[in-house]
């Protein structure tokens, strides 16, 4: 693994590319490994690795909180817009869908959108 493969690999527009940003970290940590592995402990390049290899550590550690944070944004937003697409597909059927189960359409949000009361739809 290399900086060049890394940089390909985060480009990429095909598909190839990374998955997920684990997948590159885990190849960051890859080259500092190597070139420690493959570099006695007092040279140069070993020297370079095991110094930022730490402050890439130190890095993805302040990193990190933020990527949670915005994960956890993503599935608030993804979250909502599932509720809303629910709302829009089902609700006006009379019944609504939740965990791949089709539930009636709870009472206080029928009266909300006024609608009347009738059998579900079936799917």
């Amino acid at each position: 693994m290399d900086f060049g493969t890394i940089k390909r690999k985060m480009n990429a527009k095909d598909g190839s590319g990374y998955k997920n940003v684990r997948e590159i970290y885990s190849d960051v940590r890859l080259v500092f490994e190597n070139a420690m592995k493959y570099n006695g402990e007092k040279n140069d390049v070993h020297i370079m690795a095991k110094t930022l290899l730490e402050k890439f550590e130190k890095k993805w550690l302040q990193l990190l909180p933020k990527v949670a944070q915005a994960v956890i944004c993503f599935c608030k937003i993804f979250s909502s817009l599932l509720d809303e697409w629910n709302f829009l597909i089902y609700n006006f059927g009379g019944c609504t869908y939740r965990n791949s189960q089709i539930l009636p359409l709870d009472e206080n949000i029928r009266k909300k959108i006024k609608i009347e009361s009738h059998s579900p739809k079936k799917i």
